[in-house]
């Protein structure tokens, strides 16, 4: 099996691009949207709510605010 990834800019290119795929799902093709954003957001967040409970357990150890500002 082989995987691809694709990245179509403009929605009515990925329409078209997602019509023909359609066609080939008798042969095995499988179309499966892929929004790695939003994975991505959930991530971070849940890597924040970690380290903040790290923490609050004293675990880590918090960096001041004026620190993380002037890193920016």
């Amino acid at each position: 099996m082989k995987s691809y990834t694709l990245h179509i800019e403009h929605s009515s290119v990925a329409e078209k691009v997602i019509w023909l795929l359609n066609h080939f799902q008798n042969e095995g093709v499988t179309i499966k949207e892929n929004d790695s954003a939003v994975s991505d957001i959930k991530n971070s967040i849940k890597q924040a709510v970690n380290e903040i409970n790290m923490v609050k357990s004293g675990k880590l150890e918090a960096r001041p605010v004026d620190d993380l500002l002037n890193a920016l």
